[in-house]
């Protein structure tokens, strides 16, 4: 198999900090990238066959960022793999 995952940490202004997952998997199409973030979605065609689609994971993980100002993104490309991007404020939105 041998893929790689990169994981980056850099600050995104003076009010946010960004998390970037990189994989070199099998990738998404546009289809299946519209609905990474949708709980349980099965996904389609060699998403499909190879994982199964996806659970909760994501689509909790966006919610959980949304609620405290943060934000979680998805970029792919079927074959060459996909980067995750986790946006979050140094002080949560309602925090002193």
């Amino acid at each position: 198999m041998g893929g790689e995952i990169e994981i980056k940490l850099n600050k995104a202004g003076l009010e946010f900090v960004n998390i970037q997952v990189r994989d070199t998997g099998i990738g998404m199409d546009s289809k299946n990238l519209e609905n990474v973030f949708e709980p349980f979605d099965q996904g389609t065609g060699e998403t499909k066959l190879k994982i199964g689609g996806t659970g909760l994971g994501l689509s909790l993980a966006k919610k959980l960022a949304e609620l405290i100002g943060g934000t979680l993104t998805a970029e792919s490309e079927l074959g060459k793999g996909s980067t995750f991007t986790l946006r979050l404020p140094k002080s949560p939105s309602g925090s002193n």
